[in-house]
């Protein structure tokens, strides 16, 4: 709210502004949670008027702190942003149920995310949406790949540069993953040359970078395998 005040002929006026209060928050509703055999139940220990104005309502039934840890996670071939991820221990013992949930940092909406509590890992892994500040950058490396003839057949190099940078004032962990292609002809050969450390899976093909990030600091990795085949034979997916 903006008050004014100033002289008629609108002089010397002076303008002092009043900022609202924001509102109290919203408290939960009395409710103990009953254990079932195979679920449970929220049961509101008091009546609870809603108003039947046909607008959409919400009810805090429950507030309850998850002590979670925080990383990030990048599939730079797919989507070249990284994207905070919530692990949190121990969920069996909230009760939570499956489905699309907001998600506030502070007081400002972020997005929305899908808790799945019937997943079968150790910990309850939330994604909390993309974070601009932690940038990543995959590219081709024209002067490092190339082809050439070894008699009947060619080979063609690829090498990959991944580039990481935090931008936050405060340190990360990340894990990246990438991945080179896996052959099912016994015509063709492709062998990895180059993973800067990576967590390699020979079967699937897939590359897993743990890092820590100090703030500021960025990182080069690096990705390069060779592909042998039959001259005059086209293949797509290198």
């Amino acid at each position: 709210m903006v008050v004014g005040y100033g002289s008629s002929a609108g002089r010397n006026a002076q303008f002092k502004a009043k900022v609202a209060p924001p509102p109290p928050p919203v408290a939960a509703v009395p409710t103990a949670i009953v254990q079932h055999q195979t679920s449970a139940s929220f049961d509101i220990d008091i009546p609870y008027d809603i108003a039947g104005n046909g607008e959409n309502h919400s009810v805090v039934l429950k507030e309850m702190e998850m002590p979670a840890g925080y990383t990030y996670f990048s599939v730079p071939k797919l989507d070249q942003d990284a994207f905070l991820v919530a692990n949190v221990k121990d969920f069996a013992a909230y009760n939570l149920l499956p489905g699309e949930a907001n998600i506030m940092i502070g007081n400002l909406y972020a997005g929305k995310t899908y808790i799945n509590p019937q997943a079968t890992e150790d910990s309850l892994q939330v994604s909390l949406g993309r974070d601009r500040q932690v940038v990543v950058r995959r590219e081709l490396m024209a002067q490092m790949s190339g082809s050439k003839m070894i008699g009947s057949n060619v080979r063609k190099t690829y090498t990959y540069e991944i580039r990481v940078r935090n931008g936050k004032k405060e340190a990360i962990s990340m894990q990246l993953k990438d991945q080179h292609p896996v052959s099912t002809d016994k015509s063709v050969e492709i062998e990895l040359t180059e993973a800067s450390g990576a967590n390699v899976n020979a079967e699937t093909g897939e590359l897993l970078w743990t890092l820590d990030l100090k703030p500021g600091e960025s990182k080069t990795l690096r990705m390069t395998y060779t592909v042998k085949h039959p001259k005059g034979q086209q293949y797509q997916g290198l």
